[in-house]
Formats: C-alpha cells, sequence, structure tokens
C-alpha cells in the first residue's frame, strides 16, 4: 500500500506542475505568436533544437543512471555510494560540458552562416551554449529527487527552468530585444534554478553531504549501466531533435516555426502520461528489486488505463477541434500547421504505448532493450524523414513520426511478451478505444449542428460528449466506483 500512495501522490505532484508549467509556456507561445515573425520563432527553436540534441553526450547517461541507483541506495542506507554518484557524475558532465562549449566557439560562425542562414544565430549558439554547461547541474538536481521520490521538488526544479524562461521570454518579446539574445532567458533560468534547488536539495535530502565518506569504484558500475542507456537517450535525442534539422535544412526556418508551435499543442495528449511515467520508473525499480511481480503488473495496468483513458479523447478532440485551437491560441497565420496537429495527436496516441514499454524495461533493468526500441524507431524515422520531407513538406516529418511509432509499438509488445512474465491490458485498452470512438462520433456531430459560434459549439460539444464518455467509463467497468474512493482515500 506504501508504493500506491507514493505512486498516487508523486503523479498529483507532477500534475499539478506540469498543468501549471503547460500554461506558462502557452502564454509564452501566445504572445509569440503575435508578435515575433513564424520565421524567427523557427531560428530561436532551431538553435535551441541544435543545442539541446548534444545534452545525450553531456554526462554519459550518468543522470538517468541516478534515477536507477539511489533508490537501491537507499534501500540499503548506503550514502557514501550516493555522495559518490553524485560527484562522479558531476565530474563528468563538467568536463565534457567545457569541452563542448571550447568546440561551439569554433563553429558557430561557420553555423550561422551556412545552416541556419542567418547570423543572429551565432549569438543563439554561444549563449546556449553556456545553458548547454549549466543545465547538465540542474539535470542532475532533477535526478536526485526523482530518485529519492521527491515528485514535488522534482518537478519544481522543471517548472522552476520553465517559469523563469518564459517570464524572461514574454518580457524580451514586449520590449522589442533581438531575436538573437532570447538564448539569455534559459541562462537566467538555469542559474536561478541551481541556486533555489542546489540549497534544497543538502537541506532536504542530504544535510550531512559533506561529512559523509565517498565509496569506491561506484563510477564503474554506474557506468555499466549508463552507457547502454546512453546510446538510448543519444537515439532518443536524435530521434527528437532530427526533425528540426530535416525541416531547416529542406524547407526553412518558416517551416521550423510551424512545426514547432503545432506540436507543443498536440503534446497535451502526453502530459498525463509523462507524469505516471516519472513516478513509474522508480517505483517498479523498487518493487522489483523487491521481488514484487504482481504489484507491478497491477502498476503496469493502471498506467496503461489511466494514461489512455486521458489522452485518447483530448487527441480526439485536438483532430476535430484544431482549426479553432490554432486560431484561438496562436492567431490564423498558424492555420497552414492545421494537418500537422491533427497528425501529431495521432502521433502521441501510439507513442504512449511506446514508451509505456520502454520506460517498464528500464524500470526492471534492461536498458539494452529499451535502446533498441528507440534505434529501431529512430532508423525509420531518419529515412522517411528523408524521403517524405522533400516530396510532401511540411506533413511528411508528421508521416514519419507515425510510421515509427507503429514500428516501436508493434516490436515492443512481440519483445515485452517475450522477456517479461507482465502483461499488457490489450482488452481494456480496446475498450477504452471503443468508448472513445462514440465520443469523436458524439463530438463530430455536435459540433456540426449546434446553432452557435464555434467557440460555443466548442465548448458545448466536449461538455456533452465528455459527460457521456465519463459515463461510459463506469458502465463498462473500465474504472469501477470502488477505484476512485480507494484512489481517493489513498
Amino acid at each position: 500500500m506504501a508504493h500506491v500512495k507514493k505512486f498516487v501522490k508523486g503523479t498529483i505532484n507532477i500534475m499539478f506542475f506540469m498543468i501549471i508549467s503547460a500554461l506558462f509556456g502557452y502564454l509564452m507561445k501566445f504572445v509569440f505568436s503575435r508578435m515575433i515573425k513564424v520565421e524567427e520563432i523557427g531560428l530561436f527553436y532551431s538553435v535551441l533544437g541544435f543545442i539541446t540534441f548534444f545534452f545525450f553526450i553531456r554526462d554519459l547517461g550518468l543522470a538517468d543512471s541516478l534515477v536507477y541507483f539511489i533508490p537501491r541506495f537507499l534501500i540499503k542506507n548506503e550514502r557514501s555510494k550516493i555522495k559518490s554518484s553524485i560527484l562522479f557524475t558531476f565530474k563528468i558532465q563538467l568536463i565534457i560540458g567545457s569541452i563542448f562549449y571550447i568546440f561551439l566557439l569554433f563553429i558557430s560562425k561557420g553555423l550561422a552562416k551556412f545552416y541556419f542562414k542567418d547570423l543572429r544565430a551565432q549569438t543563439l549558439i554561444l549563449i546556449l551554449g553556456l545553458y548547454y554547461v549549466l543545465d547538465g547541474v540542474v539535470e542532475i538536481l532533477y535526478k536526485l529527487f526523482v530518485g529519492y521520490r521527491d515528485f514535488f521538488l522534482s518537478q519544481g526544479t522543471e517548472f522552476s527552468i520553465t517559469f523563469f524562461s518564459s517570464v524572461s521570454l514574454v518580457i524580451f518579446a514586449f520590449i522589442g530585444i533581438s531575436i538573437k539574445w532570447y538564448g539569455l532567458s534559459y541562462l537566467v533560468s538555469s542559474i536561478a534554478t541551481i541556486m533555489i534547488f542546489g540549497v534544497l536539495f543538502f537541506k532536504k535530502k542530504f544535510p550531512f553531504f559533506s561529512s559523509t565518506k565517498t565509496s569506491k569504484n561506484i563510477g564503474k558500475r554506474m557506468l555499466k549501466y549508463s552507457l547502454p542507456a546512453m546510446v538510448g537517450s543519444f537515439a532518443g535525442q536524435i530521434f527528437n531533435q532530427q526533425s528540426i534539422f530535416f525541416l531547416t535544412f529542406f524547407l526553412g526556418l518558416e517551416a521550423v516555426g510551424l512545426y514547432v508551435m503545432a506540436l507543443s499543442l498536440a503534446k497535451i495528449s502526453i502530459y498525463f502520461l509523462k507524469a505516471l511515467s516519472i513516478v513509474f520508473i522508480p517505483t517498479v525499480a523498487s518493487l522489483w528489486k523487491q521481488g514484487k511481480k504482481i504489484e507491478i503488473n497491477k502498476t503496469l495496468f493502471n498506467i496503461f488505463s489511466y494514461a489512455y483513458l486521458v489522452c485518447m479523447p483530448l487527441a480526439l478532440s485536438i483532430i476535430i477541434f484544431s482549426p479553432q485551437i490554432l486560431k484561438l491560441i496562436y492567431t490564423e497565420k498558424f492555420l497552414p500547421a492545421v494537418p500537422l496537429l491533427q497528425l501529431y495527436a495521432v502521433y502521441f496516441l501510439l507513442y504512449n504505448f511506446g514508451e509505456i514499454i520502454r520506460h517498464t524495461f528500464l524500470s526492471i533493468g534492461r536498458p539494452k532493450i529499451s535502446r533498441n526500441l528507440t534505434m529501431v524507431s529512430l532508423i525509420v524515422n531518419i529515412i522517411l524523414n528523408v524521403i517524405l520531407i522533400p516530396k510532401i513538406g511540411l506533413i511528411g516529418v508528421a508521416f514519419a513520426d507515425i510510421f515509427a511509432a507503429i514500428i516501436t509499438a508493434v516490436y515492443g509488445s512481440i519483445i515485452f511478451s517475450k522477456m517479461t512474465s507482465l502483461r499488457i491490458p490489450f482488452y481494456r485498452l480496446g475498450k477504452i478505444f471503443v468508448i472513445s470512438i462514440i465520443f469523436s462520433i458524439l463530438t463530430f456531430f455536435l459540433n456540426n449542428y449546434l446553432l452557435f459560434n464555434e467557440y460555443t459549439n466548442l465548448i458545448l460539444s466536449l461538455f456533452l460528449s465528455g459527460s457521456v464518455y465519463l459515463f461510459l467509463v463506469f458502465f463498462f467497468k473500465i474504472v469501477k466506483i470502488k477505484d476512485i474512493l480507494n484512489l481517493i482515500r489513498t
């Protein structure tokens, strides 16, 4: 019961911060869409994407290994190993980050001129290069809090970055600062976050850090886990950023601007899954260490069920109302992104499935399988991007992502059934799919036949069809009343 309480409490904490962070993020993009040109939005996010692409190599995957090892060290009260793992990770982050920044100093001018084709990119590259170094410390703090299963402070760390960067960017937009200085927002947010949450960690979680002795040979043990995970992170970073690379190369910065803005809206449907997943990894890692496979299966069933109960109607709503959503939040100049937004709503439904499977393998100490899943998806995605973007333009990137997500889901399911004793709740997912189709049909009908303006129709149709959806959830016993009461009591 204790792990259930931590799971529920952690998910609630994470969802709270995600909602607040999302509001700040969309406020920033709301201002961007009205005060900055689409190609300037593309320039900023294209350079940011280039810098964040190299995050995977900054610590050789060691930050991710903290989430795996710290719950195990805490069970045995091995605080010397926790201290050694923190110091080892920090040292590697600092060395690699510094080398990378020196490298940027030499290539920034050439990148700005020949790749981004905008000289303002050079200043952005150099400022965000400093952010690359500092964000390594932020990442360590975030992973430490997750490892300690303090999801309030872990999400507070992420929220701090979002809050300070969003507020700074909105101020920059209002006072008319050149886009080349916008990277300062991430620099400021990193410094503020390190100061605030560094103090909180050493006061609340590890107050005897300085007096604790270190442990030998922890580095080798961490690297044995982290290097396979790093390859997976490398593939994941390429997967997340290569779309921006190809769009910048084939179509230009305006296409990147449309892509980034549409993608941010489509991501609404995965916030709940992300909240569950962050809690899921250390929870299952701890249960697996204790041999509690029945509890792991229950946890897995719940994450699949609750993730899709939330994400499926959200994704379908985005598909149906994408023109209204884009006009309402971003203005009409972003309407060319309607098909892209609709396709990415479909993509994230498939992405959710693959991510749950991948996180399960990470949780039970099999990072190589998680890496292989990401690599297969990446190879398919790159090939399709090279083929489709030049031929069919902006929507080519979405079709490439969708097909790669299908491959990951199918391949992952096969490997999952062969290599674990855990089960995927396909029958329950089938019921969720059926009631979601009913929801979408009803929503589409009401939206087209209600005699109000388009935004009133949107609100009424979602409310009425959402009420029917909730009724069907309980009618088909996908979720039982006693489950809800148990969660409330928990």
